[in-house]
């Protein structure tokens, strides 16, 4: 099945930046399934609970930490913006 672009530029560039990981193999699971599972596994604790999926999320207080957490995996696996 085919997404709708998310309507936020910010959800969009987390959807970019995950598909890019995925093309460099620093992830396995792609599309906006396994950036869903990232972010539950990587800040549903913090939060306390996590939407569905990220195209739900309204708040930039968590959007940016998410664009943070994916730049700083790009880094890791010497990815350049």
């Amino acid at each position: 099945t085919h997404r709708r672009p998310a309507t936020r530029g910010d959800i969009r560039f987390c959807h970019v930046l995950w598909g890019k990981l995925v093309k460099a193999g620093v992830v396995d699971l792609p599309g906006a399934a396994g950036l869903n599972a990232f972010i539950r596994a990587r800040f549903e604790k913090a939060w306390g609970a996590v939407p569905f999926d990220i195209d739900g999320l309204r708040d930039w207080k968590q959007i940016a930490p998410v664009i943070q957490a994916l730049k700083r995996m790009w880094a890791r696996a010497g990815i350049v913006l």
